[in-house]
């Protein structure tokens, strides 16, 4: 990679190692509150795993604690990774002039090269939240790992109150019946994303957190022996359940994959349908999230999730929105939901077409269970009673251009 002028604003420079060998680099640049990525270069033999996606992460992240508002930079061929991390493209005009007068705008990188910006004071306001994402990754995993035998996070979204089990209120008893008795004994769903998706014979689906594999393996019925079913989840445990259940099921047109939604390990422009159950509230960045989920659906595919949303302004509150989020757990479904707006925002910036959010059910105080907060006692208790009406279970459908 060129180094002309790398040394004279070098803020950071980051590298990835195999044991003792360097198999990835990148660097950043700083122009007071503007900041350029540079060299970002993965030795061939590493490709493929994720070993620049986590060179930019951390490059993003490094920016970001040092005050910049606007990282840039320039690219010959790789326009479309960089636009899996939230980057746009933009004319040079935009870019803040003391990045013009850089090196790389001068002669490093020729007048061809395609610019791209990422404004990490919208990216921060939007989809980071009080803690960090390896923090709140562990949260999850273990979280999820302890509870794949012992019941739903989201069971209170069904709102029977009779004790009927959160998958018969959510799919029904036929539906359920269906399956080989004891196949799925809980839900950690919010919703019936697989309806919502009318899925159709001979379709590729994929799902996102797939759990214990109930949605993979309904899905597998509808889309039939012609189709194929992806779940991908990140909890070893989950998967275990998930292939068994699978097994018990004698279901030969699904995979379960371990992976991070952040980073789905599927080319792009592979399935027709993604689903989700109350999973993209649970991640860090749901904006990368929701553009890797637009790069591998083929163009005319479609997105059907249902998951946590936030109908409401939580700024009418005498408490800052900080306050809110932190006397709720990420584990619980609630602290990392996003608003309808803000689900609307990011699904049109990942390129979504025909965005629909609708709420199916509004919980209140008594829905909210004990594990789902972190201290509501810090709260008001008018304001606990309030707050709880805001977060629903959502349906949310959009459709990737033909």
């Amino acid at each position: 990679m060129p180094r002309d002028g790398l040394t004279d604003h070098l803020d950071g420079a980051l590298v990835a190692r195999h044991g003792p060998t360097l198999i990835g680099c990148a660097a950043v640049e700083c122009y007071d509150d503007a900041g350029l990525l540079r060299s970002v270069a993965v030795d061939a033999a590493h490709r493929g795993r994720g070993v620049g996606a986590a060179l930019v992460r951390a490059a993003v992240e490094l920016t970001r604690r040092r005050g910049v508002r606007t990282l840039y930079l320039l690219t010959m061929s790789a326009a479309d990774y960089f636009a899996r991390f939230g980057f746009r493209t933009v004319s040079r005009e935009e870019v803040a002039p003391a990045v013009q007068r850089s090196a790389e705008f001068n002669g490093v990188c020729p007048a061809t090269a395609i610019v791209m910006k990422l404004d990490l004071q919208k990216e921060t306001s939007m989809t980071q939240r009080s803690s960090s994402s390896g923090t709140i990754k562990d949260q999850v995993r273990d979280h999820y790992a302890q509870r794949i035998q012992s019941g739903s996070c989201c069971s209170s979204v069904s709102g029977s109150g009779d004790g009927t089990p959160t998958e018969i209120v959510l799919y029904g008893a036929e539906t359920i019946a269906a399956l080989p008795t004891g196949v799925v004994t809980t839900s950690f769903g919010c919703g019936n994303p697989v309806a919502l998706a009318s899925l159709r014979a001979g379709e590729v689906v994929l799902d996102l957190g797939s759990g214990g594999g109930l949605d993979v393996l309904l899905a597998a019925q509808r889309v039939g022996a012609t189709g194929y079913v992806y779940g991908l989840d990140m909890t070893d445990e989950m998967l275990a359940v998930a292939r068994r259940n699978a097994e018990r099921a004698g279901a030969t047109n699904v995979e379960f994959l371990k992976g991070d939604i952040e980073n789905i390990p599927l080319p792009s422009n592979t399935v027709d349908v993604i689903i989700s159950n109350c999973v993209i509230n649970l991640t860090p960045d749901k904006a990368l999230a929701l553009k890797e989920a637009f790069r591998v659906l083929k163009p005319g595919g479609r997105l059907a999730v249902s998951d946590i949303v936030i109908d409401g302004d939580l700024s009418r509150f005498p408490v800052s929105e900080d306050q809110i989020r932190a006397a709720l757990s990420w584990v619980g479904c609630i602290a990392g939901a996003l608003t309808v707006e803000e689900y609307r925002t990011l699904l049109s910036d990942a390129g979504f077409t025909d965005i629909a959010v609708t709420v199916q059910h509004r919980y209140t105080i008594n829905d909210v269970p004990l594990e789902t907060s972190a201290d509501l006692t810090a709260l008001p208790a008018d304001v606990v009673r309030d707050l709880a009406g805001c977060f629903t279970s959502s349906a949310i459908t959009a459709r990737k251009p033909q």
